[in-house]
């Protein structure tokens, strides 16, 4: 069998390292790439774990708050010679939204995570017919707005557009002062929604990219579920054991044209996320 190797970002706990564990014991033939902040963290999190022959792992600092660890990722990478088939953007701040800045938040979620797979790209470390896979949010769609225009705007964006959009958004909603007078008022995660829903369109932009699209490398986005991975969410209805199917499925799914960069369900379909009436409560599990 080939010889295949995977980024895994936030790779030390929860989804990211349930994901890792899963190949590991799967015996991955190839090498999989963690990153993480704390390399002592990752180790912890790794010592039970028996890596068979064929499978390597390898700690790769990164720290989604720090534009420089990106960089200097890609250019690890690249001294040492290693190309990826799967990216996997799992690493992702949800927490206590009234403890954090809406920048903070879309710095991570959403600014830095473009950036990195921009440089992955832009420093050719993903294979002609690799895989990037976002684990976003059923929560970031259109019907969380009051007035839906704004996730039409989103919607028709383009990448600059996109940009200063977010942006303005954040002006408007850091520290939650107006937040109430763009999002309904009961709607879960309103920060960490909006981070995921301009995540959504920044997908769908960069899989019909030309350099991404002349590479063949297929883009998606996808929903694991409403997880139980930490304190925060830990009355959540699923463990990160059903999280990791949609991401092992979308890994492996045929490439198809009509589905680049859509954002798809953990029952393995493409959710009409832009529709202002979209039932993302039947959804989110």
């Amino acid at each position: 069998m080939q010889q295949r190797n995977i980024l895994i970002t936030g790779a030390n706990r929860g989804l990211g390292f349930t994901l890792l564990s899963h190949l590991v014991s799967s015996g991955w033939n190839g090498t999989i790439f963690a990153a993480c902040r704390s390399h002592s963290a990752f180790q912890a999190a790794c010592d039970k774990l028996k890596l068979s022959p064929q499978t390597k792992l390898e700690f790769l600092t990164l720290d989604l708050e720090k534009g420089e660890t990106i960089t200097a990722l890609a250019a690890e990478l690249a001294q040492k010679g290693q190309f990826l088939d799967f990216v996997i953007n799992n690493a992702a701040l949800l927490g206590e939204e009234k403890t954090l800045t809406a920048r903070k938040i879309f710095k991570v979620n959403f600014y830095n995570t473009m950036f990195l797979n921009q440089e992955l790209i832009k420093s050719k470390r993903i294979k002609s017919g690799g895989r990037i896979i976002f684990i976003s949010a059923i929560l970031g769609n259109n019907a969380m707005f009051i007035d839906p225009m704004i996730g039409k705007c989103i919607k028709n964006a383009s990448f600059d557009d996109l940009m200063l959009f977010s942006n303005s958004i954040i002006k408007e909603i850091d520290d939650q002062n107006h937040l109430a007078e763009i999002v309904y008022p009961d709607y879960m995660l309103p920060i960490y929604s909006l981070s995921k829903l301009f995540l959504n369109r920044f997908s769908e932009l960069f899989g019909n990219h030309g350099d991404v699209k002349d590479q063949s490398i297929s883009v998606y986005c996808c929903h694991p579920g409403w997880l139980a991975t930490s304190e925060f969410n830990s009355h959540a209805p699923l463990k990160a054991e059903e999280g990791i199917k949609i991401i092992l499925y979308l890994m492996e799914m045929p490439a198809s044209k009509e589905t680049q960069g859509k954002l798809y369900g953990r029952d393995r379909q493409v959710k009409d996320i832009w529709n202002p009436n979209f039932d993302y409560k039947n959804n989110i599990v």
